[in-house]
């Protein structure tokens, strides 16, 4: 187990257990590149879970660019109990 755990960190992994969710990245695969890193860097986690009905996901958008070259999609989510 890591050393440094923060309490969101925790929470967010309580979250992600609580509604079953899925990591799609593979543990192999990269998802950070530059082209001096001497290992393998996975930065960026993808999950999936199907504890959300599709009735409960709203207003998908593809979000204002950052610069970045990633693409960065909003949603809204509603659940009936939410912390």
């Amino acid at each position: 187990m890591a050393q440094n755990v923060t309490r969101e960190s925790q929470d967010l992994v309580e979250w992600l257990q609580g509604y079953n969710c899925q990591l799609l990245n593979k543990e192999e695969e990269s998802t950070y590149f530059r082209s001096n890193l001497t290992k393998q860097s996975i930065i960026d986690l993808a999950f999936y879970t199907s504890s959300f009905k599709e009735s409960e996901l709203d207003n998908w958008a593809v979000l204002e660019a950052t610069g970045s070259d990633h693409a960065i999609i909003g949603f809204s989510l509603f659940i009936k109990e939410a912390n």
